[in-house]
């Protein structure tokens, strides 16, 4: 198995997640139990973007230097991470609310981008070989 078809995989998993999370936020659930649901959310995004960014995305700078679409994913992670970061620290349900909102959305982007602009590039850039190399932490 290739590392982007894992990924792509974990992605219809998390985007259920996610759209969970967003569901939790409309329905006016109380602020412990939404910060809860954004705190499943953060735990399955934090292996994720792991292996991307230990995995595939730096395979990927090795092959093509740095910057460009890696760079903007990375960032796209910083920002997801520090988003939810402040779902945890969150002491008022409305703009908890707010920023589910914001992270869910801007998780659905990155997850666009990855899947028609990362992946394809990194199924051209590099070979199969190593595409599924850095599908190990999948393997049992």
């Amino acid at each position: 198995m290739k590392v982007t078809e894992a990924l792509l995989t974990e992605h219809r998993l998390l985007k259920i997640l996610a759209a969970q999370l967003e569901s939790a936020a409309e329905s006016k659930v109380e602020l412990p139990a939404l910060v809860g649901a954004a705190s499943m959310l953060q735990k399955a995004l934090i292996g994720h973007s792991q292996v991307e960014d230990e995995g595939l995305f730096a395979r990927l700078e090795a092959a093509m230097g740095g910057g460009g679409p890696v760079a903007v994913m990375r960032a796209d992670h910083e920002q997801i991470e520090s988003m939810l970061g402040e779902i945890a620290d969150g002491t008022n349900r409305d703009q908890v609310a707010r920023t589910v909102r914001e992270v869910v959305g801007l998780t659905r982007d990155h997850f666009a981008k990855e899947e028609n602009i990362l992946f394809p590039m990194a199924e051209q850039v590099l070979d199969e070989r190593a595409l599924e190399d850095l599908s190990a932490p999948w393997k049992v």
